[in-house]
């Protein structure tokens, strides 16, 4: 069940990777917009690549593999633009938020999991390495929490409770303001999502998390270890160059012609 598990939400985390949306303030004044590139990796699966764009209060985010999929965000606004079809979706930024819900009341029909001895502690640890030739601040949020899994079809067959430790590492621009991108939120999410599935634990880990920075890191690396195993990294997202370039606002418009429909939908990678 944690491996079936564990692969849903790869599936949807990575395919959510298709596209992001995150506007960009820099210190400095520059060419009109800026452009960057970033890299993604779990535990399975090949590492991604992909480029954003961003201008004004507008970025897109995509990447090779999408099928020329692409995701553009507005204030309000996440569009979900998809080529191949000539069709669009126009959803609040929040409705990636509910991705692992999603997965996760997909199995409540045949699955149960409760959650015990949770914790959310967080660190400051100083300076930071180099991350796309920007100083970074070093944070860390540490979760743990069992999870004892009750399964509705099969019987009276419950497993123990399974002590898990998920470390996530951000690295933090110093001199650089990125605002916060849902889907690089969803990635460093993802590891614990089955303990997501508590309210309190859930806001718990949001509120530590933003105690620490606001805005976008640059870099991230989850660490995840369940009791009598090794550490193993579990997702990891770093931005690898940002520059300033010349950025055309037809980049982040919907095509003319193309269908509206109800779903944020993209496609799996």
């Amino acid at each position: 069940m944690d491996r079936q598990f564990s692969r849903i939400l790869r599936r949807g985390t990575v395919a959510l990777l298709v596209g992001s949306a995150s506007t960009l303030t820099l210190a400095a004044q520059g060419p009109t917009g800026v452009r960057y590139e970033f890299t993604t990796a779990g535990d399975k699966g090949e590492p991604g690549v992909g480029t954003g764009y961003v201008l004004g209060d507008t970025s897109r985010m995509e990447m090779p593999g999408s099928g020329g999929d692409y995701l553009v965000m507005k204030p309000g606004h996440l569009y979900s633009v998809h080529p191949d079809k000539r069709e669009y979706s126009d959803s609040p930024p929040e409705a990636l938020s509910d991705i692992i819900g999603k997965a996760l009341r997909a199995t409540q029909l045949i699955v149960r999991f409760e959650l015990s001895d949770a914790s959310v502690t967080t660190q400051d640890l100083g300076n930071g390495e180099v991350v796309a030739g920007q100083p970074t601040h070093h944070f860390r949020l540490v979760q743990r929490f069992s999870v004892t899994v009750h399964p509705l079809i099969i019987g009276s067959t419950d497993d123990p409770p399974e002590a898990n430790e998920i470390v996530t590492d951000y690295w933090v621009a110093k001199n650089l303001k990125l605002p916060r991108n849902p889907l690089v939120e969803l990635i460093a999410a993802a590891p614990s999502a089955l303990a997501q599935q508590d309210r309190a634990f859930a806001r718990k880990s949001f509120d530590a998390r933003d105690s620490l920075f606001t805005g976008m890191p640059l870099k991230i690396k989850v660490t995840t270890r369940k009791k009598g195993e090794h550490p193993k990294v579990a997702e990891t997202f770093e931005v690898t160059t940002l520059t300033r370039a010349a950025v055309s606002p037809s980049q982040f418009a919907i095509p003319s012609g193309y269908r509206r429909t109800d779903d944020l939908s993209i496609h799996s990678m």
